[in-house]
């Protein structure tokens, strides 16, 4: 957000410091995932990272919490054990005290408040292909092969559309 830093993603966490466009610095690289983690989110503050790594091959997955505030020392905050089947899409709510983990089976709601000790706070069992927060986080709309859902967080009402009633 400060638009002087850039952090990116290779088997690495990269943290760049471009104020000066034309001489851009590294600052730090301290982080070696073993593989392109393929889903990463920040905090609404820019203070915390969370990203998922492990493979099928391993049969692991695990969602780090590192600390960027630090930008030449990032720190990892805690390692999560995460169901081998995350289908790799996370989101960060706005208060930064929950982060929603889709899986092919379910959207895993996690208390992340203490970011050393994120727990489960919400399993909702459901077919998850993607999904999107919305009205300031009170509700969840998630897709599937089957159709589209709107759940909402507050009243734990859902609204589901089939996909055969969708008209274009």
């Amino acid at each position: 957000n400060d638009e002087k830093t850039v952090f990116y993603f290779e088997k690495t966490l990269f943290i760049v410091d471009v104020s000066d466009k034309s001489n851009p610095i590294l600052r730090s690289n301290s982080f070696d995932f073993g593989s392109h983690p393929p889903a990463i989110a920040f905090s609404p503050d820019d203070k915390t990272c969370f990203v998922i790594i492990g493979t099928s091959f391993f049969q692991r997955r695990f969602l780090l919490t590192i600390d960027i505030t630090d930008h030449t020392a990032p720190a990892l905050l805690n390692r999560f054990d995460l169901p081998l089947d995350t289908n790799f899409q996370l989101s960060v709510s706005s208060d930064d005290k929950l982060l929603f983990v889709s899986t092919s089976k379910a959207l895993l709601t996690l208390d992340i408040s203490n970011k050393t000790s994120p727990k489960v706070f919400e399993v909702q069992l459901i077919n998850v292909t993607s999904f999107v927060l919305a009205n300031n986080d009170q509700d969840i709309l998630i897709a599937n092969k089957n159709g589209l859902e709107i759940v909402s967080r507050k009243s734990k009402y859902s609204l589901y559309l089939p996909v055969h009633e969708f008209k274009l």
